[in-house]
């Protein structure tokens, strides 16, 4: 972790300009310093320093302009080479080194191979007028030149890979985005579907018992008392179910009618002994008024969000279980339904992390639309469970 900080904050600093202008301020204090040394005594003169200046200086503009930065380098040995004497300084030949990694580093195109055989040209010139100059000087420049040139090319490419592939994960992260919010929208659907059933029987039944109260209200008052206690009750059922509607829509184009009543809780039993005829180890434990036969009592968009966490729930176990034994328990407390579906350790690790499926979001969406919490998450052991807690509205 603090290695790959290090690196990160050394990144930073490496591209920032101020290094550019330091460095080439340490050049031309470096070539200025050569020029007056003993070595080089017989090199004084404004032209001679103002030829190393303009070999060195570009450097502090070398990312930024760096076409023109290699060109002034490039013009400066041919004027050192015209107008005074060519030099053998470590600054030129430092200063040259990075114009040359630069131009292989930065630049693109045609500009690329123009400013190069610009620089070629000027070097060959500038070697031609030394005064013990021959092959090896030549063969000298054009090695470390080119290699120079070619570690700044493979810089560049390795710069637009990445850069490539930081498109591509971008791409991906926007495709899984879009997968998944496809995959929200579908389950809404869904959902929105069982519910507009759930609220349309709803509406049979008060249309019904409002025909019952309405034919009774003439014959016996009192009698007519229940089916508009029915009538009312229902409607506020009715009418929770579609405030949880809120938000969804319909998939247009589909039939509307002709479904019959969507599950409750009352039918887990009947859905965990299908999955025991069919072999799988699973166990069900129902506590409080569900154990009674009392979970048709809940609102039935309640009892219907309920059964299908458990079904989803048990179809996951079934899928990434591995065999291994499953048990529900659901329960009714303090205005509550407690829902817990655990499956134990499968000794395949990761076996429910890698089932890449959208039903835990599923799961997780009709949790929040009966204003629910649900956690499903992998237990120390390598088991999986999931709790929901939805509670009964009043």
């Amino acid at each position: 972790m603090q290695l790959a900080r290090a690196r990160t904050i050394l990144r930073r600093w490496l591209a920032s300009p101020w290094i550019d202008v330091a460095l080439a301020a340490a050049l031309t204090l470096l070539g200025q310093v050569e020029l007056h040394s003993l070595a080089e005594g017989n090199l004084g003169g404004f032209a001679q320093g103002f030829f190393m200046l303009a070999q060195t200086a570009p450097v502090a503009f070398r990312r930024t302009h760096t076409a023109l930065a290699a060109t002034v380098g490039s013009l400066a040995l041919v004027g050192e080479a015209l107008f005074a004497v060519p030099t053998h300084s470590l600054a030129g030949l430092l200063a040259g080194l990075v114009l040359v990694y630069s131009v292989g580093r930065h630049l693109r195109g045609r500009v690329l191979y123009l400013v190069t055989f610009l620089i070629l040209a000027c070097l060959g010139v500038h070697i031609a007028a030394l005064a013990d100059s021959g092959p090896l000087d030549y063969a000298f420049a054009v090695l470390f030149s080119g290699a120079t040139w070619g570690i700044g090319r493979g810089g560049q490419r390795r710069y637009y890979e990445a850069q490539a592939e930081a498109r591509e994960a971008a791409l991906r992260e926007v495709g899984e985005q879009a997968r998944l919010a496809s995959a929200l929208a579908d389950e809404r659907a869904q959902i929105a579907r069982e519910m507009h059933d759930v609220v349309a029987h709803g509406m049979g039944v008060m249309v019904v018992q409002a025909a019952a109260a309405e034919y009774l209200i003439q014959q016996d008052p009192q009698l007519a008392r229940q089916p508009l206690a029915t009538v009312r009750q229902t409607g506020q059922e009715s009418l929770a179910e579609m405030r949880r509607l809120l938000g969804l829509l319909r998939a247009a184009g589909e039939p509307d009618a002709g479904r019959a009543p969507q599950p409750t809780l009352d039918q887990v039993p009947d859905l965990v002994a299908r999955l025991q005829t069919a072999g799988m180890p699973v166990s069900l434990e129902m506590g409080g008024p569900a154990a009674a036969g009392g979970a048709g009592e809940l609102p039935a968009g309640l009892g219907l969000c309920a059964y299908r966490i458990v079904q989803e729930s048990l179809t996951n176990a079934l899928k990434h279980g591995g065999g291994s034994p499953t048990s529900v328990v659901v329960s009714q407390r303090d205005g509550v339904v407690d829902l817990r579906i655990r499956n134990a350790a499968t000794g395949v690790p990761g076996a429910f992390a890698s089932s890449g499926g959208h039903g835990i979001i599923g799961m997780r969406e009709r949790a929040e639309i009966c204003d629910g919490t649900l956690l499903a998450a992998p237990e120390p052991d390598g088991g999986f469970v999931v709790h929901a807690r939805l509670p009964i509205p009043r």
